[in-house]
């Protein structure tokens, strides 16, 4: 036919050496050759160049084997001697338009398998983003607190330590030790004194939420290495859990998983929102 510039070779090795040195539209592909007979033929021919279109030529008349040939990757599959110059060409065609549908839809899949990727990638993400940010915002918050809780007991020790400088120089005392004990009989005084411990408990709390988050993700991180590792399954589903938490939260309304608003509103609780303002 005149549409196609058949180039002939006599052996399966210079064929696909011929495949490697320059692009072909086909592969019109004969099973019995002198270095190489049969379906393994075709198995070589595929693995070596999976994208070229294969016809498969064969003395053979039996159609289960050539339906061998199409599972293990040709196009189609020709009987010698029975088909002639023009059928054989039309068939080509019509294998290089099958094979060229084909790797457009596996191309496609791809790129659905990877937007599916980056989805779940991204909802993971947010996922991990609110876990982790829940904990610093109250963290934040309590250190606010102990900055004002500081403040009130860095004005007690200020008055003590002016209290034994005077009782080394005589000077009066009595005005000072009133001061003194009217801040620590002060309810500002006792108010935080009541809620420092817990505030340094919770920050902890928080510290270690997030340090669990951040071992959770990687144990997840892909190693380089092909090697078979041992792991420990119960830790694998505890990581998960771990890291898909706020997507439970989403997404069910089962009284079994946590609700997300009991837990928004926990954490509001840690972050002292809730706490009342000190006094005076």
């Amino acid at each position: 036919d005149a549409g196609w510039d058949l180039t002939q070779v006599q052996k399966l090795g210079e064929g696909l050496k011929r495949l490697g040195e320059k692009a072909f539209d086909g592969l019109l592909l004969d099973l019995d050759l002198p270095d190489s007979r049969g379906l393994d033929t075709l198995a070589t021919a595929h693995r070596e160049s999976p994208a070229i279109p294969i016809v498969v030529l064969s003395g053979c008349e039996e159609n289960k084997y050539g339906l061998q040939s199409l599972e293990q990757g040709s196009q189609d599959y020709l009987v010698k001697g029975r088909d002639d110059g023009r059928t054989i060409a039309r068939t080509l065609q019509y294998a290089v338009e099958r094979k060229r549908a084909e790797l457009e839809v596996r191309r496609l899949q791809s790129l659905i398998c990877q937007e599916r990727r980056m989805e779940s990638l991204g909802i993971l993400t947010s996922g991990i983003v609110h876990e982790i940010n829940t904990p610093i915002q109250f963290i934040s918050s309590n250190l606010e607190f102990v900055s004002q809780a500081f403040s009130t007991l860095q004005d007690v020790l200020a008055k003590s330590e002016r209290y034994f400088a005077a009782s080394c120089d005589g000077t009066a005392k009595e005005p000072l030790e009133k001061e003194i004990k009217a801040s620590l009989n002060g309810n500002r005084y006792h108010y935080f004194m009541d809620e420092l411990k817990k505030t340094i408990t919770e920050s902890m709390d928080g510290i270690d939420r997030i340090r669990n988050i951040v071992r959770s993700m990687k144990s997840f991180v892909r190693s380089s290495s092909r090697e078979f590792v041992s792991y420990d399954v119960n830790r694998i589903i505890r990581d998960a859990v771990t890291l898909s938490r706020n997507e439970w939260n989403v997404s069910s309304g089962s009284r079994g998983l946590t609700n997300r608003g009991a837990d928004e509103a926990a954490a509001g609780r840690q972050a002292g929102s809730w706490r009342r303002s000190p006094p005076p």
